[in-house]
């Protein structure tokens, strides 16, 4: 298998997180500073000014929302490469008739975590960390808790709204291909019940599962012509 990478959203996204480290290091250096101050200037019964100048500057600079926003990218960033990277290791086993493209961004509905182009057609890959074991009833997404059931995230309605986006684009230049959206569900469990509409699979058995995919092999000419919309060299 071939592979091409786009920068990925995570890696995107670390560009605010740096930001936001930034503004701890401010806060670090106004403590430096100020504790430095009363200790040599002030008297060192003035040592409190500091801690109250930090405490103060910390809650000027970082708001609520930006300390959860650092917690949960972090999180978000590493689970998500590292179940990414498992899918790629995975689709290694392919042969180079296929190319993989990953992280191909679109705007306002975040990046397509990949892209498999081959003998199968055009196969739209939606990537999910999740931990634990789901329902899959009627499209909806629970997980179960024992024997009770919540309503989880459903994430065929990012693939959807992914597959249109690039429909739409292709058909804008008058390429018919018909995209294939998947959900690879890498380190969690589920249990189907009824259609979906989506093709669901779980990392270990996803090269049996591609391979069981009736041919929708595309052309040389819409390969190029994909590529082109892509922006993939």
């Amino acid at each position: 298998m071939k592979l091409y990478r786009f920068p990925s959203y995570a890696f995107r996204k670390s560009r605010s997180i740096i930001a936001l480290y930034r503004k701890m290091l401010f806060v670090v250096i106004i403590f430096i500073f100020t504790l430095a101050l009363s200790y040599y200037v002030l008297f060192p019964i003035y040592w409190p000014i500091a801690v109250l100048m930090v405490m103060i500057s910390f809650f000027c600079v970082f708001r609520n929302e930006d300390r959860k926003y650092i917690k949960e990218e972090i999180r978000r960033a590493i689970l998500g490469v590292t179940g990414e990277e498992k899918v790629i290791n995975v689709l290694k086993n392919l042969s180079d008739e296929y190319l993989y493209v990953t992280n191909y961004p679109i705007a306002g509905l975040g990046d397509v975590d990949g892209i498999l182009l081959g003998p199968k057609g055009f196969i739209l890959i939606e990537v999910k960390t999740w931990l634990g074991q789901f329902m899959i009833i009627g499209g909806e997404w629970f997980k179960k808790f024992g024997d009770i059931l919540k309503l989880h995230k459903n994430p065929f309605t990012q693939a959807r709204s992914q597959r249109d986006h690039l429909q739409k684009l292709f058909d804008k230049i008058g390429l018919h291909v018909t995209i294939r959206p998947m959900i690879v569900l890498v380190d969690g469990k589920f249990d189907i019940r009824g259609k979906t509409g989506i093709w669901t699979e779980t990392d270990q058995k996803l090269i049996k599962y591609i391979e069981e995919l009736s041919d929708n092999s595309i052309i040389d000419s819409q390969r190029e012509a994909i590529l082109r919309v892509l922006n993939v060299p």
